[in-house]
């Protein structure tokens, strides 16, 4: 508490800032070097769960934003044949039927066109008309994608299999196909690390090494700033 007012009087957030990301990327490093010093049966097991868990995530090939899809989906498939049966009824109306709206429209076009020749004031009226007769016509074009659709068996069952899939996923590495695609990366890096861990070791004790002198010249800094704040307070 004490820090935190020196701190907020001499203005260091930035400096607290900096000395914490160092400590973080350090400390995160450190972790990293942790991981490597294994026993050579402790890293091989180790190895081979990684492999396992990659192999597991890479036979399913999670992608993102897939999630969304499977779900818009799974009500289109289900209702397949519900769905190109409202079509067909919805277009009849429209377009097939005796009296259907384009028939109505029609007459109404006609009439209301004809209504303008004796009074100007008709002819807003006409045009509005002719554009939801557009309307319907574009409307019922766009049902005929829905128009005689069946249930397909097979692609139903694919996409409740890959549901499915992905749950087994996510209940192992993640609750979402985000955190699953982060799993694989940090796994595929550790493995990495450990199938070449002597040259990486090497390489993280330099890293690590580089980190901890940025790291104490940033604490340097801030208790070299909270040092003067608090003699400025003192007097």
């Amino acid at each position: 508490h004490q820090l935190d007012l020196l701190d907020g009087f001499g203005g260091h957030e930035a400096l607290r800032e900096a000395s914490a990301s160092a400590w973080r990327a350090w400390r995160e490093l450190c972790e990293r070097k942790e991981a490597l010093e294994l026993s050579e049966e402790e890293r091989l097991h180790r190895v081979d769960l990684i492999k396992f868990q990659l192999g597991e995530i890479d036979a399913v090939r999670p992608k993102r934003g897939e999630e969304d899809r499977l779900i818009s989906d799974l009500p289109r498939l289900k209702n397949a044949a519900r769905l190109g049966e409202l079509a067909e009824s919805a277009y009849a109306a429209l377009y097939e039927q005796e009296g259907s709206a384009e028939e109505s429209l029609a007459r109404a076009v006609k009439a209301v066109e004809e209504m303008a020749r004796y009074d100007a004031e008709a002819q807003a009226l006409a045009v509005n008309l002719a554009s939801v007769r557009a309307a319907a016509s574009d409307a019922a074009e766009a049902l005929s994608r829905w128009r005689g659709a069946e249930t397909d068996p097979a692609a139903l069952d694919e996409l409740i299999g890959r549901q499915d899939k992905l749950a087994k996923l996510k209940r192992k590495y993640g609750a979402t196909i985000e955190d699953i695609l982060a799993f694989r990366e940090k796994a595929g890096r550790e493995l990495s690390a450990l199938e070449n861990h002597a040259a990486e070791s090497a390489a993280i004790d330099k890293e690590c090494a580089q980190a901890k002198k940025r790291l104490d010249a940033a604490c340097a800094v801030l208790h070299d700033a909270r040092h003067e704040s608090a003699g400025k307070l003192a007097k």
